[in-house]
């Protein structure tokens, strides 16, 4: 998605099956965080959106 605050790109790496679904564990290969981060938060009973900071990097794993 184009505007998401964060992404995150990764290879299955085990593929396991249970019941009539699949359990996937991925090998995360980069992580790129951008725009104005302002995330929904729940704290202390309430909800609220994170202040936001303009930040973007990319973290290579």
């Amino acid at each position: 998605l184009s505007d998401a605050q964060a992404s995150i790109f990764c290879t299955a790496d085990l593929v396991t099956p249970y019941g009539t679904h699949s359990i996937v564990i991925g090998k995360i290969s980069e992580i790129i965080v951008g725009g104005l981060v302002a995330p929904l938060l729940y704290q202390d009973g309430r909800y609220t959106v994170g202040l936001g900071e303009g930040i973007d990097w990319v973290v290579p794993i």
